[in-house]
């Protein structure tokens, strides 16, 4: 039989959903045309426009896959004006009201990706955590994303058990990649020279 890859999360998450969708819960992504179109733009925006201005920004630079664009850092405020307008136009703890779509679910992960280590030796040009109480009602969404009992309880996944936690993997990476003293070929990966 011949096998197909499919490359990126929002590939994927868009063959998983239509693969199986009589599991998929209508409030995480609507099988109705409108109200479908409406997360997956609000989805986009988060996966492409956000990302690309916050995490895209500081992890290729720090891989030295690329410099840092500025046109990416001016567009970083209004993607992320844009997200908190469509948090607080609507009542609830999400972006469509009381039950979490795949864009909260996206948004809180660019959050926690975008929020690096809490180590406070390694330091970064930008967080979203250090920056996020300007935007009360995005950081609502993540709130709520975060309490949802899956999500609590995986955060709780120390590393080495399993699958470890986004937090844990983060701080792991980060001090990866930032790291003054690296093994073998991971000190190329250093974006400080002279030390965090």
């Amino acid at each position: 039989s011949t096998k197909t890859g499919i490359n990126g999360s929002e590939a994927l998450c868009g063959y998983l959903c239509d693969k199986y969708r009589d599991l998929v819960p209508e409030t995480f992504l609507p099988s109705d045309p409108i109200q479908k179109a409406k997360v997956m733009e609000v989805f986009n925006f988060i996966y492409t426009v956000c990302y690309r201005a916050t995490m895209y920004q500081y992890v290729y630079p720090a891989m030295g896959l690329m410099s840092e664009c500025q046109y990416d850092i001016c567009k970083r405020d209004f993607a992320l004006d844009q997200v908190e307008a469509w948090a607080k136009a609507v009542p609830g703890p999400f972006f469509f009201g009381n039950w979490p779509t795949l864009a909260d679910f996206t948004w809180a992960s660019l959050f926690l990706g975008n929020s690096w280590t809490k180590d406070e030796h390694f330091k970064m040009e930008w967080k979203h955590s250090e920056v996020i109480a300007k935007y009360p009602h995005s950081k609502k969404v993540i709130d709520a994303v975060l309490a949802l009992p899956a999500i609590a309880a995986h955060l709780k996944v120390g590393y080495g058990e399993n699958c470890p936690d986004i937090i844990t993997w983060n701080d792991h990476v980060t001090k990866m990649i930032m790291a003054h003293d690296m093994p073998g070929t991971g000190r190329k990966f250093n974006r400080y020279p002279d030390g965090p």
